[in-house]
């Protein structure tokens, strides 16, 4: 089993990308930034469907802006 942590430079906010597992994988988020970073956010979405897995859990900390903006951001850009 394998462990793989991603820390994202999103400006003064929290981004961070969990993967884990053997054959299946596992795929975490927690926190997705800034407004202003909000395409990092979406590397990350895009990158997990890449590898043709899925986002399995979305944690948002707490509704600061600094750890959820990133989330607005792409859903009013890709209208989940």
């Amino acid at each position: 089993m394998s462990l793989e942590i991603k820390v994202m430079r999103v400006d003064k906010g929290d981004c961070m990308w969990l993967r884990y597992g053997g054959e299946t994988k596992t795929n975490i988020i927690i926190d997705s930034g800034t407004a202003g970073t909000s395409n990092e956010f979406k590397n990350i979405i895009d990158s997990v469907e890449q590898l043709n897995e899925v986002v399995d859990l979305l944690i948002l900390t707490h509704i600061d802006g600094d750890h959820i903006n990133g989330f607005n951001k792409y859903i009013e850009k890709n209208r989940l």
